[in-house]
């Protein structure tokens, strides 16, 4: 059995992509012991034949070992296998009420009615194969007595069970179908496709967009084309979902579709060869003498687009470039490598950030490699409550380096790293691994990122903000003091530090302030100065003597 791996910063979810194997040997000790369970849940009443990986229903003993043995394995917290299953068996009662499962007297019962219909041995506790095959079979005895279990497709099944096995552990780890599991791992590593936004309204598929550089753009195709028909079908009616599910396909493959533009008569047959399309995450645009460039999200591409923004700046705007604004204000997350190495491209060199957790392979350290592609340009960062994850990762890293200027309010607060396991079935499992530290030292769970200049509290007039910075009356640098030797605070320390710059307090149209003030920072260099040393270890261990 292998399981490919992802470490994910995100919402409720990169280090490195690749396979986790199991030694030939341990598999062999776990079919032995497996032999061994089957036989005595066949010695059980209403039992005549112990169950197979596969069962006749479709359901796979083998996506639910797997799982299982994940969570136990990889969970930042001890996990007890006996207890995840029981936990996934007991959300069959949300399917159906009068389906319960319980243990007694190392029993496994499934009732209906308040009558047992079947009962099986109960696996050694932490025996992860044998209670994925136990939860199999104790679905099949379920579907035998519940028209609503029978009903449900194996993947719902799973959903179900894993969710219940899940619920009791933390927000942000959960299980994906294979169908959600393919579209998530298309926003995070790409996918074989022609480059193209799609809308579909009252039955019509509308190109909203063409992605600069990628095959529907060399094939001609322009934005507001109308699809009408791929590969040789009609899609007249089609939701956007089958559209994009036919446009896509293995790379290198040819899609063909025919077009109507506004204009021409006639339709407009289009083949274009898939390449590997890996969603937008970076804008850049020049402000006046400032280069102003926009992080959505972290995904395969991010880090690659990022520098090349950067360095496109350099070029084009040359001596007259003054600073950059990196603007992470409501970017959930993605993938952790992406942060490290654009957070790599702006240091100098040091700790970008560290992660810990149970498992050995958790414990890891980031450090820059001293590459800064803006020269040591002024650098503000932008964030806000929307701002989590890997945008937080980023932001600590620059902030504690005493690189850049953060604005805005307090971050989303989100100091954990999920892995993303795909299982036989091809659904995924996102498992809180490990926690990760700002290289202060303080882990940013229900935390954040405290701005050095906020403009989230009710008094929050940008002149009154900066001429408080000017005259040294700020006391963001004693906040910060506070905030970094919490390592880990109690709730009620984590509140009352967060008061300080509520998080996304500032109306929504008031967003442009934030940009004004980074603008303004940036072309006033004693301002800046002063602003980056508010928030410099140094300054912060100066002042705590």
């Amino acid at each position: 059995m292998q399981s490919l791996k992802s470490d994910v910063l995100g919402f409720p979810a990169h280090w490195r992509v690749g396979l986790v194997p199991r030694s030939a040997g341990r598999i062999l000790m776990r079919v032995l012991a497996l032999a061994g369970f089957l036989a005595a849940m066949t010695a059980c009443a209403g039992l005549a034949e112990g169950p197979k990986f596969t069962t006749i229903r479709g359901l796979d003993g083998e996506v639910f070992s797997e799982g299982y043995s994940l969570i136990a394995e990889r969970y930042i917290e001890p996990v007890a296998v006996n207890q995840l299953a029981l936990d996934g068996l007991g959300a069959l009662n949300e399917v159906d009420s009068s389906i319960a499962v319980v243990a007694t007297g190392g029993k496994i019962a499934v009732n209906a009615n308040q009558h047992t219909v079947s009962e099986f041995v109960a696996p050694p506790r932490d025996d992860a194969e044998a209670w994925g095959v136990l939860t199999a079979a104790v679905v099949e005895a379920g579907q035998d007595a519940s028209p609503n279990l029978r009903a449900l497709r194996a993947e719902k099944i799973y959903e179900t069970v894993f969710e219940g096995a899940l619920a009791k552990l933390d927000r942000y780890s959960r299980y994906a179908g294979a169908e959600e599991a393919r579209n998530e791992r298309a926003d995070r590593e790409g996918f074989g496709g022609i480059g193209i936004h799609l809308s579909v309204n009252e039955g019509v598929t509308r190109i909203v967009a063409v992605m600069p550089g990628t095959p529907a753009e060399e094939a001609g195709v322009k934005d507001n084309d109308v699809i009408t028909r791929v590969e040789g079908e009609p899609i007249a009616g089609l939701d956007l979902r089958d559209v994009v599910k036919r446009l896509r396909g293995a790379v290198g493959s040819i899609a063909r579709f025919t077009l109507m533009r506004h204009g021409l008569a006639e339709a407009l047959d289009v083949e274009v060869r898939r390449r590997l399309i890996i969603p937008t995450s970076v804008i850049y645009r020049p402000e006046g003498d400032i280069a102003y460039i926009r992080i959505t999200r972290f995904n395969q591409g991010t880090a690659n687009s990022f520098r090349r923004a950067a360095i496109r700046a350099k070029r084009e705007m040359g001596s007259n470039l003054r600073g950059m604004v990196l603007d992470l204000r409501d970017n959930p997350g993605g993938l952790l490598d992406q942060a490290v190495a654009v957070a790599d491209s702006l240091l100098g060199g040091g700790r970008i950030v560290s992660t810990r957790g149970r498992h050995r392979g958790s414990f890891q350290q980031y450090d820059a490699t001293g590459h800064d592609v803006t020269e040591g340009l002024p650098l503000v960062v932008l964030v806000n409550g929307g701002s989590a994850s890997a945008s937080e990762i980023v932001a600590a890293a620059l902030q504690d380096d005493g690189r850049a200027v953060i604005v805005g309010s307090n971050s989303y607060g989100k100091g954990l790293v999920q892995s993303v396991y795909r299982l036989p079935n091809d659904g995924e499992l996102t498992l809180t691994w490990s926690r990760f530290h700002a290289p202060s030292g303080y882990n940013l769970q229900d935390l954040g990122v405290l701005p050095t200049i906020c403009t989230s509290t009710p008094k929050a007039d940008p002149k009154l903000l900066l001429q408080a910075l000017r005259e040294g009356h700020s006391d963001t640098a004693m906040t910060l003091a506070t905030w970094r030797r919490a390592a880990r605070p109690e709730e009620e320390v984590r509140k009352a530090l967060r008061e300080a710059c509520p998080a996304g307090a500032h109306p929504d149209d008031d967003l442009d302030r934030d940009l004004n003030i980074a603008r303004t920072v940036i072309e006033d260099q004693a301002l800046y100065a002063l602003a980056l040393k508010q928030s410099s270890i140094p300054e912060l261990a100066r002042r705590q003597q």
